[in-house]
Order: C-alpha cells, then sequence, then structure tokens
C-alpha cells in the first residue's frame, strides 16, 4: 500500500511485529476502519503497552474520525516510549489531531517527548 509506513527498526518491533503491521496496513478499509481496529487492539493485547502499537491503534481511530479516542492512545504511545522518526510522526499526528475543532486539548506533550523527537537532529 502507497501510504503504508514500515516501522522497521524502532524500538520495540521486531520482525513478527512489523509483518503483523504491515498486514493490519494491508487489509484496512479507510471506508470501514472497525476491523482495522479490532486488530490493532487485539495486537496491543498481544504486544500490551508496546509503545508502536499503541501509536497504531490510535492511527486506527484517528483515520476513523475519533479523535478523542485517538488522542488517549497517542498519548499512551508517548509516553511507553517512541523514539526516532515514528516519535516524530506520532507528535505531528498528535499535534494535528489535537487541533480539529472536535477535539478539546486534555494534555499535551512535555518538553521531555519534543528532545526525544529532535535527538540526533543538526542544531536549528
Amino acid at each position: 500500500m502507497a501510504d503504508q509506513v514500515s516501522m522497521s527498526g524502532s524500538a520495540g518491533v521486531d520482525g513478527a511485529l512489523q509483518a503483523a503491521i504491515d498486514l493490519g496496513y494491508e487489509r484496512r478499509d479507510r471506508q470501514n476502519m472497525d476491523p482495522t481496529i479490532t486488530y490493532f487492539h487485539e495486537l496491543l493485547e498481544k504486544h500490551p503497552g508496546n509503545a508502536v502499537v499503541l501509536y497504531e491503534v490510535a492511527g486506527a481511530h484517528d483515520t476513523a474520525g475519533e479523535e478523542q479516542t485517538a488522542l488517549g492512545y497517542y498519548e499512551r504511545a508517548l509516553s511507553a516510549g517512541l523514539a526516532g522518526d515514528v516519535l516524530r510522526r506520532c507528535l505531528c499526528q498528535y499535534a494535528s489531531t489535537n487541533s480539529s475543532p472536535s477535539s478539546l486539548i486534555t494534555t499535551t506533550p512535555t518538553s521531555d517527548d519534543g528532545e526525544r523527537a529532535c535527538a540526533g537532529s543538526p542544531p536549528g
């Protein structure tokens, strides 16, 4: 799928988990996200607390238009310790979702989240 983003190399994602995430993307139907949401929740049950899987659950809810639910999972993913590119994507999606008219700001990422997202970036 063209918009699929591999999490390969992300902390907490081995080859088998990456394959399971990829399968979720392959089966996704943006017009009917319920099966994808169920799939990623089942994956989370198998990998409780995994930051990347939490991020995928958030994204599935976000795509379905369930912004408030998505925000909670984005926050949990951030707290679970995302790093690198997936952290940057999560912060962008979190900010975008949090600025939508249907969402209410409940919490915001911390400066530690921003520092983790920019780790390794050249000074500006």
